[in-house]
């Protein structure tokens, strides 16, 4: 009779160290899906405040000089454009403003985002086009005839053309394109993401009821997803993104990299908000792990 006890003790202290490992084993799986959720909700987050924003886009213009080298990559084209007209290349200079680049830039995009058309207002810098020119041919005594009038607007009209389409963001109806299809994807995407976290965080609770090894396995995740973000940032950030990124024009180029940058940057301060985030936690349950143990020991005399 006391074989047959000891053997069923037996029996049941070792299916419940099978079911205590089964339980961690689970825990762990938990613990990993729920880190892996929340680099999915950091990347939706970061897409949606540093990609596919508008504002975002209109600071990363400012601070990569976008609207300062447009208008140096406009006065050169015009250089070039007026070189073959034996006019000197001082007709074009002060014909182009930096502020208005950045007013047409701005326009031009705000209209796309609505999904209209642009047009800049281009009599105001022909007038100055037009009027240096003017200067030019009195200095030199020369009246033009009718075929070199023809010629003069021509030149101009051309310049004109390049203008409005120097002040165009590549690439931007993709983008414009990308914002529309995100935008069903970002609000479906949080709730998707943030459904499954309250789920995983439900079953983390079931599965380890006391609260202290409940923390445990949240830090555990919260930890490895601030450490899944951070390596692609550093590793990026830490070559440097100028010599992966060459695309035309020069303006666009120096605005990609910024654009890259702010994005990745997003990214690392979201990935170091988890990290403290799991310090926080991790110190929690130190705390109440210690005074469980304080509690059980006065229990015991």
């Amino acid at each position: 009779m006391k074989i047959q006890r000891a053997e069923y003790k037996s029996l049941v202290n070792g299916t419940k160290k099978r079911l205590i490992r089964f339980r961690k084993l689970l825990s762990i799986l938990l613990s990993f899906l729920l880190s892996i959720v929340f680099v999915g909700l950091a990347g939706l987050i970061t897409l949606s405040y540093s990609s596919f924003n508008e504002k975002a886009v209109q600071d990363i213009l400012l601070s990569s000089d976008y609207y300062h080298n447009v208008s140096l990559e406009i006065e050169s084209d015009s250089n070039m454009l007026t070189l073959p007209t034996g006019l000197p290349l001082e007709v074009v200079k002060g014909v182009f403003s930096e502020d208005e680049v950045r007013q047409d830039v701005d326009s031009y995009m705000e209209a796309a985002v609505l999904g209209e058309a642009y047009q800049p207002e281009l009599e105001e810098f022909q007038n100055r086009l037009r009027h240096n020119i003017g200067i030019y041919l009195a200095g030199e005594e020369i009246v033009p005839d009718q075929q070199q009038s023809a010629d003069i607007d021509e030149y101009i009209e051309t310049i004109s053309k390049e203008y409005a389409e120097a002040i165009k963001l590549p690439l931007l109806e993709y983008w414009i394109q990308l914002i529309q299809e995100y935008q069903i994807i970002h609000f479906l995407g949080v709730i998707i993401c943030v459904s499954i976290i309250l789920l995983l965080l439900i079953l983390l609770y079931k599965l380890n009821p006391w609260f202290h090894r409940f923390l445990y396995y949240v830090y555990n995740g919260t930890m490895a997803a601030g450490l899944m973000l951070a390596i692609l940032p550093i590793l990026t950030l830490s070559h440097g993104l100028s010599a992966g990124i060459q695309v035309m024009p020069a303006s666009f180029n120096h605005f990609a990299i910024e654009y890259m940058t702010r994005c990745l940057r997003t990214l690392l301060g979201i990935s170091i908000l988890f990290i403290v985030l799991s310090f926080a936690i991790l110190l929690s349950e130190r705390i109440i792990k210690s005074n469980l143990i304080k509690i059980y020991k006065l229990s015991k005399g």
